[in-house]
């Protein structure tokens, strides 16, 4: 895999330039510098014209509307297999949604790490 740091005005030049031959499902995987990757990636994502989702403000949210309690609870025992399986339907859906049409960015992805989650994977 190819490494390359391009400043957020180029980076977007290049997905807007990629955009022009997408495919039915496209991927692109990237990294932000963790200094700005909370204003970065909504800011990318507004100038792609994608939706943004943060992905471990969803997952919490998921995990609330699912069982809070039982989920902090798990995880304090460090079992964390209810919230991977909760996590993966739940990109099963956000992927059910991905698009031709409309950009997704997904930032924000610190609990995808303790989670093993490997979001690639899932969408």
């Amino acid at each position: 895999m190819a490494e390359s740091h391009v400043t957020l005005a180029q980076l977007t030049d290049l997905l807007r330039e990629r955009a022009t031959y997408q495919h039915e499902r496209n991927l692109v995987l990237m990294a932000l510098p963790l200094e700005t990757a909370h204003r970065d990636a909504p800011q990318l994502a507004q100038a792609l014209n994608a939706d943004y989702l943060d992905f471990d403000c969803e997952l919490l949210a998921q995990m609330e509307a699912d069982d809070w309690g039982a989920h902090v609870t798990l995880e304090r025992r460090r079992t964390l297999s209810v919230g991977q399986m909760l996590a993966r339907d739940w990109l099963a859906e956000v992927a059910g949604r991905i698009n031709r049409e409309q950009a997704r960015v997904i930032g924000n992805l610190n609990l995808a790490v303790p989670y093993e989650i490997n979001v690639a994977t899932a969408l």
